[in-house]
C-alpha cells in the first residue's frame, strides 16, 4: 500500500489568510474627534448654519 505524499501548502495563501484585513473606514473614536473638531471650528468661527450629526432636545416642562 502506498501512503500519499500531501501536496505542498502555498505560503503566500497562508500570509494572506493571517494578515489583519478588513473594511477601510474610520473608527469610532476618530469619527467622534473630527466631530468635535468641526464643532469647535465652526463655532470660532460663529457660523450659524452648522447642522451636528445629532440635535439635544430639552425636556418640556410638565403643566399641570
Amino acid at each position: 500500500m502506498a501512503l500519499k505524499v500531501p501536496k505542498p501548502r502555498n505560503p503566500f495563501a497562508m500570509a494572506a489568510s493571517r494578515r489583519h484585513a478588513g473594511v477601510h473606514d474610520k473608527g469610532g473614536k476618530i469619527k467622534r474627534r473630527d466631530a468635535r473638531q468641526s464643532l469647535r471650528q465652526a463655532l470660532k468661527q460663529g457660523r450659524e448654519d452648522f447642522s451636528p450629526p445629532f440635535f439635544f432636545v430639552p425636556a418640556l416642562p410638565a403643566s399641570g
